[in-house]
């Protein structure tokens, strides 16, 4: 089943099914389902750079102690995304609360990410410089958002603003343990992707969850 929601600055508002916008201010418009894109590794201006989570992620900072990277479960710090058998990164995990920031340079139109076992007091704000785009709660994502690890408990999230505006940075918090993700995805979109969007939003839509075959990928399209 897909979520639809519309952010304008901090207020959160619930649509319908083949809704969009019709606000001149930006919007930020969140899907639930489907799949990311692209290949593993990083493919940004310079050129595409391998990257798997298995070390310090360059583009990911915490804002005390250390995010975790790892692959697994452990009873008490993380879980795996469902699904997920790869190293993935875990917020919240080696000290709480934790914040990490997900600098995005000049800044993309989307936002794609698996969200493992999806918890209440795990939160994601977007921003534009230092104005807050929106904040997402786990429990706008899942209902319950209770950190189950099975297939229901992880989604894959899609955050759009089909160029409103530019999504500078992602803040994921939590404030206990722990926020798990995976997958990182981001672009702008082409005018034919809109067209395709707009018609997934009329009736089509993403069906059922993302299932991972393959290694984690950060990607700029």
């Amino acid at each position: 089943m897909k979520r639809l929601f519309a952010l304008t600055g901090a207020a959160v508002a619930m649509l319908s099914v083949g809704m969009i916008s019709n606000s001149a201010n930006a919007a930020i418009f969140l899907t639930q389902g489907g799949t990311a894109s692209g290949t593993a590794g990083v493919v940004s201006a310079s050129g595409p750079v391998t990257y798997d989570f298995s070390s310090t992620f360059a583009p990911l900072t915490a804002n005390v102690g250390s995010v975790l990277y790892t692959s697994g479960t452990v009873d008490g710090v993380s879980a795996a995304p469902f699904g997920d058998s790869t190293a993935y990164a875990s917020v919240g995990s080696n000290v709480t609360p934790q914040s990490a920031t997900l600098s995005l340079g000049a800044g993309v139109n989307y936002l794609g990410f698996y969200w493992g076992s999806v918890d209440q007091y795990n939160t994601l704000e977007l921003f534009n410089g230092t104005t807050s785009l929106g904040v997402f709660t786990g429990s706008q994502i899942l209902d319950p958002a209770n950190g189950f690890q099975g297939a229901t408990g992880s989604a894959f999230v899609n955050f759009n603003t089909y160029g409103t505006t530019a999504i500078t940075s992602a803040v994921f918090t939590s404030s206990q343990k722990a926020f798990e993700f995976d997958s990182i995805t981001t672009g702008v979109p082409e005018p034919s992707t809109w067209a395709m969007m707009v018609l997934g939003f009329a009736g089509l839509g993403f069906l059922g969850y993302r299932r991972r075959t393959g290694n984690v990928n950060f990607r700029v399209v």
